[in-house]
């Protein structure tokens, strides 16, 4: 198949966008007549053509009449099946995404993989919007089955654990899209640098912090959570250093006292270190009040 067609859904996916084939001429013509293969396609055409006229709702009864004359035509069902996403028709294009599926063989060359893989990450997207979080896991799974090196469907899997706060599960899956891909985005590794402060592996986030600051000098949220990683962990001269390279990049800089409640308890362990008066002028820049 021709892959023409970024599947824009729900998030920002995500997280990311996931090609698929809206504009194939391929069909199955098994138990199809010729006239109707002929018919079907032309149907096929005119609905790709009303689609890229944003004429959805035109494209949808021609992708039907293909359908009616071909019903194997598993193209049409799966642009038939995106369309109804865009529309809100859940339940609609998971049932259209399914019947795609249900046709496709089951030996799959590398381009039907990848065509299931749109399918499945396509339903996932669609479950997780609507809240069906073990569902969409369930769907990211089937993709990570196909293709075990497909490093976004972890992305999106650890995304819905977060949901889930299976902060395990998360983490494990964001180490193995890094280890897959490293040259993911920073947030990603920002995301990961999360985790790993939930689960109190400061030193761990720091890494992640880092390297997601390596990748985007002007990531405030970053610097905002390595100072608390690096005050956690009582490394108090890079805390220094990270809140005035944080300064520097915020016109406006103000850190929620909530947020330093937790890492004064850590701060107040460390009295005796005459740094930590240090700490407190830096803070005052913040509008934050250390308790004594």
């Amino acid at each position: 198949m021709k892959r023409k067609f970024i599947c824009i859904l729900f998030f920002l996916l995500i997280l990311t966008g996931f090609p698929y084939d809206i504009f194939s001429q391929e069909t199955s013509q098994k138990k199809v007549s010729s006239s109707n293969q002929r018919k079907a396609e032309i149907y096929f055409k005119q609905a790709n053509s009303k689609y890229t006229k944003n004429d959805l709702r035109g494209a949808i009864r021609d992708y039907t009449m293909a359908i009616k004359l071909n019903p194997q035509y598993i193209e049409a069902y799966s642009n038939r099946g995106l369309i109804k996403d865009i529309l809100l028709d859940y339940e609609g294009s998971i049932a259209d995404y399914n019947k795609a599926l249900e046709l496709t063989s089951k030996k799959y060359d590398l381009e039907e993989i990848m065509d299931l893989i749109d399918i499945y990450m396509s339903i996932g997207n669609i479950k997780t919007y609507n809240s069906d979080y073990d569902g969409a896991v369930e769907e990211y799974s089937k993709v990570i089955n196909l293709h075990p090196t497909y490093s976004p469907a972890y992305i999106a899997r650890a995304e819905v654990k977060l949901i889930l706060e299976d902060y395990d599960g998360a983490l494990i899956d964001y180490d193995k899209a890094i280890q897959i891909n490293p040259n993911v985005s920073a947030e990603i590794y920002y995301k990961r640098g999360n985790i790993k402060y939930i689960l109190k592996k400061y030193e761990d986030s720091i890494n992640d912090y880092t390297e997601s600051i390596n990748r985007f000098p002007n990531y405030q949220d970053a610097y905002y959570q390595l100072i608390g990683s690096c005050i956690m962990s009582s490394k108090f001269n890079s805390a220094l250093d990270y809140i005035e390279q944080y300064n520097a990049i915020v016109k406006n800089p103000y850190i929620y006292a909530r947020d330093f409640q937790e890492w004064n308890k850590n701060l107040n362990k460390y009295k005796q270190d005459n740094i930590i008066s240090d700490i407190k002028i830096y803070l005052k820049k913040f509008k934050v009040t250390l308790s004594d």
